[in-house]
């Protein structure tokens, strides 16, 4: 007769224990426009969501550090310049119709719409002028062929193309 062997006994394991906060983290999502990476914000009360490589109006603050360094440009540079999302503020994208950055106090959007062409209605598009996207709505002399991005594309009715 063959001695029958016991199987060795597997040990449970048990999950790691959750510490309790005393509020639970609220999130912010930021909407961006198509060229801008999102930016979320978690705000556990404190200041526990700053440096992350962006100026944050929640964490702008003595008590925070200024965003752990993140906004000591911006507030050296506008520190009269009161928006939502500091880190818009000279990003190299023009904010043209949020008329709270295109102000004397945030430098004219941090001089992002310095090249924008003057007469060029785009409604809140602004992001899509210069955008290395021919737009063909924007194809105007008005709007200096879609800041330059059509010149040369030979263009299908409806399409948009990349340079």
């Amino acid at each position: 007769k063959q001695k029958k062997t016991k199987s060795p006994k597997q040990k449970k394991t048990k999950s790691p224990k959750q510490k309790k906060t005393k509020s639970s983290p609220t999130t912010t999502p930021t909407t961006l426009s198509p060229t801008r990476s999102p930016i979320t914000t978690f705000n556990f009360g404190g200041c526990s969501g700053n440096e992350n490589g962006y100026c944050e109006n929640v964490f702008n603050t003595a008590e925070c550090n200024f965003d752990g360094g993140d906004c000591d440009l911006f507030n050296s540079m506008y520190p009269d310049c009161d928006v939502p999302n500091p880190s818009y503020v000279g990003d190299g994208l023009c904010d043209l119709q949020r008329t709270t950055y295109f102000t004397l106090e945030c430098g004219f959007d941090g001089g992002d719409c310095d090249d924008f062409p003057e007469f060029c209605d785009v409604g809140n598009n602004t992001w899509a002028i210069g955008d290395n996207i021919c737009h063909p709505q924007y194809n105007t002399t008005e709007c200096e062929y879609d800041g330059g991005d059509c010149i040369n594309v030979d263009l299908t009715p409806g399409d948009d193309y990349y340079h």
